[in-house]
């Protein structure tokens, strides 16, 4: 699910034009059940393009570009996002093996899934959906209607790198 933060727009008056600007993308990644079963090291990872051995893990990462049926309205820096670009992520990680190719590694960022607030309720949980859900900030820069491919995998943190990540799960732009 998509969501924008807007910047205040200045009142508009006879001589000037109000304009607003979009600062961030956040995208709430919501996970079916039986995610967050073996603790709370268990994390959402976004899998990104290393930069060694890029090429054989094309098809396994994240991948962004902007609408075809636009042109101007800004642009993307790379085809690739990297880890600077998800802005809220608690964390990276470089070399991490795949589950379904223990030869081929990518980069991930970690999402953590049901971290306590200070109140003792559950960020990530929606009671009403009955499931866990990761808000994703990306940095897209001055972009408009960008596309993003997202590649996702459930993470063990504290799992050896060869048994950290999951099959990869793919998310095509709706």
């Amino acid at each position: 699910m998509p969501a924008f933060a807007w910047s205040a727009a200045a009142r508009a008056t006879v001589l000037t034009r109000a304009t607003s600007s979009r600062s961030s993308a956040s995208l709430r990644v919501c996970v079916e059940r039986l995610w967050f079963t073996s603790g709370v090291d268990e994390g959402l990872a976004g899998l990104i393009r290393p930069s060694a051995g890029a090429a054989r893990v094309t098809d396994f990462v994240s991948r962004w570009g902007g609408d075809p049926a636009v042109t101007g309205g800004g642009s993307l820096p790379a085809e690739w996002p990297g880890a600077a670009d998800s802005t809220n992520a608690a964390g990276s990680v470089s070399g991490v093996r795949m589950a379904e190719d223990s030869s081929r590694q990518v980069d991930i960022v970690h999402y953590e899934v049901g971290r306590e607030a200070a109140d003792g309720s559950l960020i990530g949980w929606d009671a009403e959906r009955d499931q866990w859900y990761v808000d994703r900030d990306v940095d897209i820069d001055d972009a408009y209607r960008p596309l993003l491919r997202l590649a996702l995998a459930r993470n063990q943190a504290g799992a050896p790198r060869e048994l950290r990540l999951s099959p990869v799960a793919p998310i095509a732009p709706t």
